[in-house]
């Protein structure tokens, strides 16, 4: 008897010991600057401090500038002030997402809806009103941007974030 008593304790010890730990109940924070970040052609596209004219939504549309090491990006669009997923080729919202290489000589790529091979997708994830109808916005886009020639770049992980949405 005693060797089963003993046996359970150390069983109980064991299986109380190896439990999973609790998860944390606690948020990853927000950050605390604005960004925008995406991969042109797979290839991140950073720069310390990435420069980004904010996310801003007013009367005027949506707006974003973003500069990487190689590549630019812009996208202007009439969105709605509102959450949601938004083609870039749709024409009610005249979206033009450009991308430009080698700052203003280099060659750039668009998806607008004249171009037929490009496609592209915009999605605010957060959107807050900062006064002065103007609203601050979260979001993601991706797509394939076409130039001139017919040439295009992939647009992947594209995401921006407005420290105003805090």
């Amino acid at each position: 008897m005693k060797k089963l008593i003993y046996f359970l304790s150390i069983s109980t010890l064991l299986v109380t010991s190896c439990s999973k730990d609790p998860v944390s109940s606690n948020p990853t924070p927000s950050p605390t600057t604005s960004y925008v970040k995406y991969k042109v052609n797979g290839v991140k596209q950073e720069n310390t401090p990435m420069l980004l004219v904010l996310a801003t939504i007013d009367t005027n549309g949506f707006q974003l500038i973003g500069i990487g090491d190689e590549y630019g990006i812009s996208i202007v669009s009439k969105v709605p002030q509102s959450i949601g997923n938004y083609d870039m080729k749709n024409t009610a919202l005249k979206t033009v997402l450009l991308v430009g290489k080698g700052g203003a000589t280099g060659p750039s790529y668009q998806v607008e809806k004249t171009k037929t091979r490009s496609s592209g997708t915009l999605t605010i994830t957060k959107v807050k009103d900062i006064g002065g109808r103007k609203y601050a916005a979260n979001g993601t886009f991706s797509g394939v941007a076409e130039s001139t020639s017919g040439e295009t770049v992939t647009i992947t992980e594209g995401e921006f974030f407005d420290v105003r949405t805090n």
